[in-house]
């Protein structure tokens, strides 16, 4: 019997590979393997940027379950402890795991710029460049070479395992790039590799890097984060479909609609002249270092690579599988049964329409060098919102992220979501995708229905993420759905009704959702537009001065608001833990090769890899850790 057989506090689920993986040849097994290999090596990296004692914490997990056997029966009566405290133990440790580190890490100021890479020091031609900088009031910021030195050197040396085995061309190229980025710490090479990375086109996923600024709470230092993945070719048609309608479907955004006629081309001025057309794909995760499962992303995080190379919509179908909601605690029993029926076609769309259309819309006006700019700046654009002439732009040096700081990640979350509420009317989307091959106005009405009560729904469960007593969000995306529960409720004049009934004897307290179907087409679509339009212009322009009081605005939580969070907060869903197969290596007679130094393997000739899955359980989970961290099968007592 399991150990934590009454524990089911915590939902855990796996991440199913075994039928993409058996598709794999062996020269593509070999490259996933040493790419897993590299990814582990970026959760150490992870460890460390979340706080001193995390990989310290991660250590601990695996000495003790590789000493035990992971028969943590036999731990508990070696030790002497009860039952109940390796039960308290693993808990924690699944937690741990799950999020890649001990806490949500805040943002430390600091003077030293600290770069990351197996070289100790700057390259012998860019000294200059790593000069001490004066800062204010008279402060010097110096740069430290060396950060995470030893990790990054083992990764670096299984990414050029794993070139070895990629398609020629630019698979191999990007995965070589990577390894001289995380060798120098010279940011022109993870640029180059990314431009690399949106050109591949091979079958094994991969990729590596600082990828997203989420986890940090002021949107600045980015965490280090791996995705190593097998693409699903059955899906490629319909997606590519889906990129074949971009175009239409960016022309019906509320600024191309109200924009200029002279000389902005078709989108206007707050799109770029042509559309970038990005590689969309289908995968099944294998080894993801992050502190959450994603659905989707999108890549790569350099905007001039976006612009002018292209960009990638990653699209993770077994985490949606594994993770998709299994209860709905704040819809009507009437509206239950029509949701059930279209909840996966909706989400699947949504998800689609969020990451094509909603991240990869919107030009950045900017001054691009000194006195040059990308639009026109003696003929100023016209602000689609005010009609007048725009009055601010990203300044020389500026960037989104920098500009709006830690709302930055909540705006372009919010844009994304709003997006996807924005196009759920339009046929050609749900025929693109082969959800309905001729949809009636009726169907159409019922799948927008739908997708509001999903995100109803998802912004009511996100303000578990709120803390009322420090006043603060903990999680972008549940902050930005939160944006437009708060825009719905208070301005769909009369769309949206949220029921509080309160505690009583008979039954705890709960909030029900009242959506009017009748006023989506009008009431919904008018206030889901205006919200977009008014976002995307804070966006494009860089109005921070407005957009910031307004963003804090939309997501306080007081009065009513604080009311819902006490019930949401009682009736708190624990978000999935993810458990990811291993592969594991094997010689030329098809036995395990076992090492307990996993830095080793990247010098151990590897004839083929296996692949273990684990249950989806909190031992599971623990020990697909235990198995990966030290390369080593643990063998039972």
């Amino acid at each position: 019997m399991a150990i934590l057989s009454e524990v089911t506090a915590l939902p855990v689920a796996r991440l199913e590979i075994q039928d993409a993986f058996s598709t794999l040849t062996k020269r593509e097994r070999l490259q996933i393997y040493y790419s897993t290999k590299a990814a582990l090596g970026c959760s150490r990296i992870a460890l460390k940027q979340v706080s001193p004692e995390s990989p310290i914490v991660s250590d601990i997990i695996v000495e003790l379950g590789r000493a035990c056997g992971c028969n943590w029966t036999h731990l508990a009566r070696a030790v002497g402890i009860d039952t109940q405290s390796i039960q308290q133990f693993l808990l924690y440790a699944a937690r741990i795991i799950n999020s890649i580190g001990n806490y949500e890490d805040s943002l430390q100021p600091t003077y030293v710029i600290r770069i990351a890479s197996e070289a100790k020091a700057p390259p012998a031609d860019k000294l200059e460049r790593f000069s001490p900088l004066e800062y204010q009031n008279g402060a010097m910021i110096e740069f430290s070479f060396g950060d995470y030195a030893q990790d990054m050197a083992e990764i670096r040396r299984f990414l050029q395992r794993a070139t070895q085995f990629a398609e020629e061309g630019t698979s191999s190229k990007q995965l070589q790039l990577l390894a001289d980025f995380f060798r120098s710490g010279d940011i022109q090479a993870d640029v180059k590799a990314s431009a690399a990375w949106v050109k591949s086109t091979q079958t094994v996923e991969a990729n590596f890097g600082f990828l997203s600024g989420y986890r940090d709470p002021a949107g600045v230092r980015r965490s280090m984060e791996a995705i190593v993945a097998i693409r699903d070719q059955t899906k490629v048609r319909a997606l590519n479909s889906l990129i074949g309608i971009a175009e239409d479907l960016l022309a019906s955004m509320p600024w191309v609609a109200a924009k200029d006629e002279h000389g902005e081309g078709r989108f206007g001025a707050f799109e770029l002249p042509h559309y970038v057309q990005p590689e969309f794909m289908s995968l099944n995760l294998l080894s993801l270092t992050a502190h959450q499962c994603w659905y989707a992303m999108i890549g790569p995080t350099y905007q001039d690579i976006r612009d002018n190379v292209g960009k990638k919509n990653l699209y993770f179908e077994n985490c949606v599988a594994a993770t998709t909601a299994k209860e709905f605690p704040f819809l009507d029993t009437e509206d239950l049964a029509v949701f059930l029926a279209q909840y996966n076609d909706c989400n699947a769309a949504m998800i689609f329409t969020h990451e094509l259309i909603g991240h990869g819309c919107g030009k950045i006006l900017s001054e691009t060098a000194a006195s040059a700019y990308n639009f026109d700046i003696d003929n100023l654009p016209r602000n689609t919102l005010t009609g007048k002439p725009i009055s601010c732009w990203y300044k020389l040096g500026q960037t989104p992220k920098s500009v709006f700081g830690g709302l930055y990640s909540t705006l372009s979350e919010c844009i994304a979501e709003v997006m996807a509420l924005f196009l759920l009317p339009r046929k050609d989307i749900w025929t693109a995708l082969e959800i309905a091959k001729d949809p009636t106005d009726s169907d159409i009405e019922t799948l927008e229905y739908v997708g509001y009560l999903w995100m109803i729904q998802q912004a009511l469960r996100s303000m578990q993420k709120y803390d009322a007593v420090k006043q603060k969000w903990g999680q972008a995306h549940g902050r930005a759905r939160f944006v437009i529960l708060k825009t719905l409720y208070e301005h769909g004049q009369g769309l949206l009704r949220i029921e509080h009934r309160h505690h009583t004897t008979e039954s705890p307290a709960r909030l029900t959702i009242h959506l009017d179907k009748s006023l989506i087409p009008t009431n919904g679509r008018a206030t889901v537009a205006r919200l977009l339009h008014r976002l995307h212009i804070y966006k494009c322009t860089g109005d921070a001065e407005n957009g910031i009081p307004d963003l804090e605005s939309l997501t306080s939580v007081t009065g009513e608001y604080l009311l819902w969070h006490q019930v949401v907060c009682n009736r708190a869903q624990q978000p999935f833990l993810i458990v990811q197969a291993n592969v594991l290596p094997v010689d030329e007679s098809g036995n395990q090769i076992r090492s307990t130094e996993s830095g080793a393997l990247a010098d151990v000739e590897v004839a083929d890899v296996i692949l273990r899955q684990y249950e989806p359980t909190v031992e599971g989970l623990v020990k697909s850790w235990v198995e990966r961290g030290i390369g080593y099968e643990v063998t039972p007592i």
